[in-house]
């Protein structure tokens, strides 16, 4: 739910659509009872297969020269508009009294810990309950430029103080959820970090839990657990597919609303018309926090918030 948000209910009406085929009373006669079966099953192996395909192949294309250019203009975070502490700044520089959050427009008065750019309050990431966000699962995010930090010998101190907030700056790829930063750093963890991830382990979680239902499904009599393994199966393909689609969706969004992302590096079809369906398409399953102005914060766990860490 984290991770697609409303379009959770995608997954959701797949796997039961499928749980009402497999639990519903058999009939009495064997060839309608063989048919039901064979539906629920091939119904499954040609979703997990085709979720597979479609994993695999945009897996693929996001590593060649053309398409991976989208995430290097990621990594360099053109939406800084400040220097980065950890270089040089000896130079005297200029810098005007008043910085615009390059996310809303809006006058900037909050720095972000890890680009270390000026944005407004909607134009930060104010992070996750920490019931779900530290509880299980977390890793660090940036860990290049935590041993960028840690190798810094002209600024030791301040180096230090970088390195440990690297550190703390992490996300949880059991419940979708990232540390506080601006929405720039936001965006970039969760589309080629958190969210890539947990594509990868959906996919891995979708096509075996096929496969089992095949190789054990039929050994265990205490349950159905044929029946389970393919409403898993059915439930963490359709999710794969889903949230592929929705971080995808998310950074073309993001880059088309921030003329700041908008560089000779950014492939031209990305910013023009892909056609009805597709832009539809990008429309439905893009967060609606990569738009210019919106805050990326997530406002339906703060009931979360008052329950405290035992």
């Amino acid at each position: 739910m984290n991770t697609l948000r409303w379009k959770f209910v995608i997954p959701m009406s797949a796997t039961g659509a499928l749980a009402a085929t497999v639990v519903a009373p058999k009939s009495t006669v064997k060839l309608t009872r063989l048919l039901d079966s064979f539906f629920a099953e091939s119904w499954t192996l040609l979703v997990a297969s085709f979720m597979m395909f479609f994993s695999v192949v945009w897996f693929i294309i996001l590593e060649t020269e053309s398409f991976s250019r989208i995430r290097v203009l990621f990594d360099s975070r053109p939406w800084r508009n400040t220097p980065d502490i950890m270089e040089d700044t000896s130079s005297s520089e200029e810098f005007k009294s008043k910085i615009c959050c390059p996310f809303t427009g809006e006058d900037a008065h909050g720095t972000c810990p890890i680009c270390h750019s000026i944005v407004s309050y909607a134009g930060y990431y104010h992070g996750d309950p920490p019931m779900l966000h530290t509880i299980i699962g977390d890793s660090i995010l940036e860990h290049r430029l935590a041993m960028k930090a840690s190798e810094n010998v002209r600024k030791p101190k301040l180096g230090r103080i970088q390195l440990d907030t690297l550190i703390n700056y992490r996300g949880n790829f059991l419940f979708g959820t990232v540390s506080p930063s601006c929405k720039g750093c936001y965006i970039k963890a969760w589309c080629w970090t958190v969210g890539y991830r947990m594509v990868w382990q959906s996919t891995i979680l979708g096509f075996n839990t096929m496969l089992c239902s095949y190789l054990f499904g039929e050994e265990v009599k205490v349950f159905d657990l044929k029946s389970t393994l393919l409403c898993l199966s059915m439930f963490f393909s359709v999710s794969t597919v889903c949230m592929l689609l929705s971080i995808l969706s998310t950074a073309l969004v993001f880059i088309r609303e921030h003329a700041f992302m908008q560089s000779d590096a950014v492939p031209k079809y990305v910013l023009q018309d892909l056609g009805t369906v597709p832009e539809k398409l990008i429309s439905l399953m893009a967060d609606p926090c990569a738009k210019f102005g919106s805050n990326p914060t997530k406002t339906y766990w703060n009931w979360l918030w008052a329950i405290k860490k035992a």
